[in-house]
């Protein structure tokens, strides 16, 4: 198997790309010229969350207490004159691409 060796001075310089190299082929880092730790891919898989009694598991869920407080308060509810989060959102969006 083909492995990438990276000096640990590299990696502190350009950690990003070594990580990103990693997704790809095996990185062996090294200390003064000895290997000392490997960054490789993980193998995740996704896994939706559960579903039971025919709902998922958000519909499932149980509300703590004091949240529920809140939310029976009204104190979550936006006020008169305030921006919703897609309007705050928007924003940002429009910011980042400027």
């Amino acid at each position: 198997m083909n492995a990438l060796l990276v000096p640990i001075r590299d990696l502190h310089a350009r950690t990003g790309y070594f990580v990103r190299k990693a997704a790809t082929i095996p990185v062996i880092i090294t200390d003064n010229g000895k290997p000392v730790a490997e960054l490789r891919a993980l193998e995740v898989t996704k896994t939706p969350p559960p579903i039971t009694n025919g709902k998922s598991y958000w519909a499932n869920r149980k509300m703590r207490p004091g949240f529920r407080k809140l939310m029976e308060s009204g104190a979550l509810k936006p006020q008169p004159g305030e921006r919703s989060i897609d309007e705050i959102l928007d924003e940002v969006r429009a910011d980042s691409t400027a």
